[in-house]
């Protein structure tokens, strides 16, 4: 018996050898009885007729053993292989990671493998004789369109399963038909690959689609409202300029006016008072000596009004028209300046100190002259009359600045006064000389000039007033 070999196919294997058996007996029985009958007494040629008569038989029944003993080797070959391949076939089904079920001809289930079984929570032969549609929700399931199906003709599509419990999940059915029995019509055979994760994972891209789909609806909504209002700010910002730009011709147009003005001002105020000034020196030289007094006074008094007028001409200039910057030198300002000073500074016996280096700021020229003339005249001015004044000029440096002390001995600045020092007519006025307008020059000028300006005063010691201006690069 071969591998494999069961009593059954053993006996059908053996089956032609037995047939060669009795063809043998059967044929060397009739010679015998045939020629016997023939020859009874038998003879000696009777006996040898007999003999060629079974040596026939003999010779044919070696051949015809031979024959399907080979012919039986080869089938037994093929059966072999037949019934591997039958068992891998089977052994795949059984193990496959797909569903595999087996449909009849009336769509009745005839086999399904472990992996199907376990996909629906049966067992597997609980699914016998039961039909694919009682288990599918949806799409539904079409026999008759199954049924229309040719041979090799596949069909392939996304079901939904009901489970045992009543829970679901999704699968991809490839059906096409396949030959069952030969002498019945074809069934069809069903692979069913669960795509549960694959649905939910497109169900969540569709909701995220639908989630972003509203949100750009509604951020495009928001963007419109957004853009609605961008363009009416546009519109009011459009509109303002527009005024700005109204309000900036009428400003132009009164600084214009107020230029003239202070043209007119310096003519008519200034010419007279020169007039006046000229005709008083004249008075007093040839006035006599009880009238020298009064004279003098009332020369004073004109050159205070001229300084008056003076100073409002420069505020005047300073609050409109441009300052172009230009690189200045510190140390040759505040040369010029304590060269203009010299008079006073050598009444007064001041001590005037100028600590270096001065550097290079970028500066209008006339204004910081202006400004330092201011700085320096309080400087000597606040200082009472009977101590000798002591001036102090440095400057400090930081990062693209540049910022230039005064100091001096005065009597300092009380510290309710120090907010407002820097304000038109606010100024300490000791000795009337001015309209307080020498500080507010000072801010108004260093504030056009893009820089800063302040005091530090402890009301009982001196001030250090400061001017900082950008550093020349």
């Amino acid at each position: 018996m071969g591998t494999g070999d069961t009593p059954q196919n053993s006996s059908k294997w053996n089956t032609p050898r037995r047939a060669v058996l009795i063809y043998a007996l059967c044929a060397s029985a009739w010679i015998i009885g045939t020629g016997l009958l023939i020859d009874w007494p038998p003879t000696k040629a009777g006996l040898l007729e007999i003999s060629k008569g079974l040596a026939f038989v003999l010779v044919t029944s070696l051949f015809l053993y031979t024959l399907i003993h080979r012919h039986v080797a080869r089938l037994r070959v093929v059966e072999d292989a037949r019934r591997q391949s039958e068992g891998l076939y089977w052994s795949l089904v059984r193990t496959a990671d797909e569903g595999i079920w087996i449909l009849d001809h009336v769509g009745k289930t005839r086999f399904v493998n472990q992996r199907m079984a376990d996909l629906l929570s049966y067992q597997s032969h609980e699914l016998l004789d039961h039909t694919l549609a009682e288990f599918i929700v949806e799409p539904t399931w079409d026999p008759p369109a199954a049924a229309k199906q040719t041979n090799g003709d596949r069909r392939q599509g996304d079901y939904r399963f009901r489970r045992c419990d009543g829970s679901f999940f999704w699968g991809l059915v490839l059906s096409c038909k396949v030959e069952l029995d030969a002498d019945k019509p074809a069934g069809m055979l069903v692979l069913v690959t669960d795509i549960t994760q694959r649905k939910e994972s497109e169900n969540h891209i569709l909701r995220l689609n639908r989630d972003l789909e509203q949100r750009v609806i509604s951020r495009t909504e928001q963007l419109q409202s957004q853009t609605d209002q961008l363009r009416q700010h546009a519109q009011t910002l459009s509109q303002r300029t527009e005024a700005l730009t109204e309000r900036d011709k009428q400003l132009t147009e009164a600084y214009e006016s107020l230029e003239i003005f202070s043209s007119s001002v310096s003519h008519a105020l200034r010419k007279p008072l020169e007039d006046l000034a000229a005709g008083l020196e004249q008075a007093m030289s040839v006035a006599g000596e009880n009238a020298a007094d009064p004279l003098r006074r009332a020369v004073a008094r004109v050159a205070r009004m001229d300084s008056h007028v003076e100073e409002l001409l420069q505020f005047a200039r300073l609050s409109h028209g441009k300052l172009p910057l230009e690189p200045v030198s510190l140390i040759t300002a505040v040369t010029q300046v304590v060269g203009r000073l010299e008079q006073a500074i050598t009444q007064r016996q001041a001590k005037l100190t100028i600590g270096e280096p001065l550097p290079q700021v970028q500066a209008h020229r006339a204004t910081l002259l202006q400004i330092l003339a201011n700085l320096l005249d309080n400087a000597l001015r606040f200082v009472p009359a009977n101590r000798q004044p002591d001036i102090h000029v440095w400057t400090q440096e930081r990062p693209g600045w540049v910022r230039l002390w005064i100091s001096d001995n005065g009597p300092g600045i009380p510290a309710g006064e120090i907010a407002d020092i820097f304000e038109p007519f606010r100024g300490k006025q000791l000795d009337q000389q001015h309209w307080g307008l020498g500080l507010a020059i000072v801010r108004q000028g260093i504030s056009r000039m893009g820089g800063q300006c302040g005091v530090q005063s402890d009301g009982g010691s001196g001030s250090q007033f400061w001017i900082e201006l950008p550093r020349n690069t």
